[in-house]
């Protein structure tokens, strides 16, 4: 969770980052204090080795042995125990060696080394520990030569044994060990301030803005965003960014009020516009019906009887138009109640029966379970059936069966209304319960505007449940929807 937080991605990468400069840094002051000291020691013992040689009678002569070189180191070990006499060839193997050098590693030192010191190359200088099959070590070295010059060896000195290395890195952190604890609480400050910059400069003000955008969103983009307060440590492409965001905010909302009042109007004009109708349509109505029956052998009674039969359709369309605005004024209440869903199922397409028989259509029922309750609002259940068993029977081909099937699963009943007719083009299939949906394919002489699919699907919102519709051209269309079982 912690992983993903803005906060903690910026701070990780500075945290480790610091962490690794700062194990960087102790490891070069290490290093450094020890070439430095080596470079000292040294330089201080260059002369050793030579001062040995010049004031030693067997060793100006040219003689080299095991008591001579522990006398040696006698005397050396006067000076501290941190030195280790070696005696070695021309080629550089031990000939002899101090009696305190018991666990030798390495028989042959290293000439290169050697010959560098020798030329007053530049310290420090490491040679050939060999009390050790790894370490070099500084040391000092002088030639051993016969009274006629000739080049016997070296008298080769150890300055910095291994018994010592562990003394003296312990040594070099103790002396220094105050300078590095200030560095390390130095850089942890700035490690803490570099957070603190992070969060107060970058996390903080985007935490902000998105609880702002989401109380944004919440509000139903009616709730604008404060001003957001002064902030020293903010970078300027937050303020940007903020900035941007409240005028978005300021333009959705504008946009937003102005959406709701254009559809509120709307709604409002159909509402008027259709109770402004019904009193001249039903007048209108009353004349034409009064009409047909005093003439009821009239030659031209057939015009009287389209004129009836559309302002029947425009009234029929009107109370739909009216009973959509009401819906989604969202003023409509539900009374759920249990409903045995066979009878009422039964009694739909019975009241429909007629005006299949009249189109060739047959009406089917499939129930596994007579038995069985749904938990809704009758009125609007049958609203919904009725709706969409009308339309089934307007869109099926004569000779053909429309079925209404009922099926149990697990706690919900699955309601679906299946004809055999054109059926719907996959690319319309979204737009069905759209009021001004009207098929591609539909008989001119079936005007629907599809406000009937738009009723079902806004009373099925009431309920919490959706309509779903299958099509196949030449095969005929399902629409299908799911109700909550009762349990009576």
């Amino acid at each position: 969770m912690f992983k993903n937080r803005l906060s903690v991605q910026l701070a990780a990468p500075i945290f480790l980052l610091t962490l690794f400069v700062m194990i960087i840094i102790v490891f070069a002051f290490h290093d450094v204090n020890r070439t430095f000291n080596d470079t000292v020691d040294q330089e201080i013992h260059r002369s050793l080795a030579s001062y040995v040689v010049a004031n030693n009678s067997d060793l100006k002569r040219g003689k080299v042995d095991e008591q001579c070189l522990r006398q040696i180191f006698n005397n050396l070990m006067q000076l501290g125990p941190e030195y280790e006499v070696y005696a070695v060839d021309k080629s550089g193997r031990l000939i002899a060696t101090s009696e305190a050098n018991i666990g030798i590693k390495r028989d042959i030192v290293d000439l290169k080394p050697i010959k560098n010191f020798l030329s007053d190359k530049g310290l420090p200088i490491y040679g050939t520990n060999p009390a050790s099959l790894e370490e070099s070590s500084t040391f000092s070295v002088a030639p051993i030569s016969k009274p006629d010059d000739t080049l016997v060896g070296y008298l080769y000195i150890v300055l910095n044994s291994h018994k010592k290395i562990s003394s003296n890195l312990q040594y070099l952190w103790s002396t220094n060990f105050k300078k590095i604890f200030l560095f390390m609480i130095f850089m942890s400050l700035l490690i803490l301030l570099l957070i603190v910059y992070v969060y107060l400069g970058i996390t903080k003000p985007i935490l902000r803005l998105n609880k702002q955008m989401l109380q944004f969103r919440e509000s139903d983009f009616a709730q604008l965003p404060t001003a957001p307060k002064k902030n020293i440590w903010k970078a300027i492409e937050i303020n940007s960014l903020e900035s941007h965001f409240d005028e978005l905010s300021f333009h959705i909302a504008a946009q937003f009020t102005r959406i709701k009042s254009v559809e509120k109007l709307r709604k409002d004009l159909i509402s008027y516009v259709s109770h402004d109708f019904k009193t001249p349509l039903a007048s209108l109505k009353g004349y034409l019906e009064t009409w047909l029956i005093l003439n009821e052998g009239a030659e031209n009674k057939s015009y009287i009887e389209i004129a009836l039969k559309n302002a029947n359709n425009l009234q029929r369309l009107i109370e739909q138009l009216l009973e959509i605005a009401y819906l989604q004024t969202s003023q409509q209440k539900l009374s759920l109640e249990p409903i045995l869903i066979a009878d009422l199922a039964n009694d739909v397409l019975n009241s429909f029966r007629l005006n299949a028989l009249e189109k060739g259509v047959l009406l089917t029922l499939d129930c596994d379970d007579t038995g069985v309750y749904v938990n809704a609002d009758i009125r609007a259940l049958e609203r919904i059936l009725t709706n969409l068993i009308d339309n089934a029977i307007k869109h099926s081909f004569s000779g053909k069966q429309v079925v209404l099937s009922i099926k149990s699963s697990v706690d919900v009943i699955i309601i679906s209304i299946k004809d055999q007719g054109k059926g719907i083009p996959e690319d319309e299939l979204a737009y069905v319960f759209d009021p001004s949906y009207r098929a591609k394919n539909s008989v001119q002489s079936q005007h629907s505007m599809g406000l009937g699919l738009t009723i079902v699907k806004l009373l099925l919102e009431l309920h919490g449940s959706s309509i779903r519709v299958e099509s196949k051209l030449g095969k005929g269309t399902s629409f299908s929807f799911e109700l909550p079982m009762d349990r009576v």
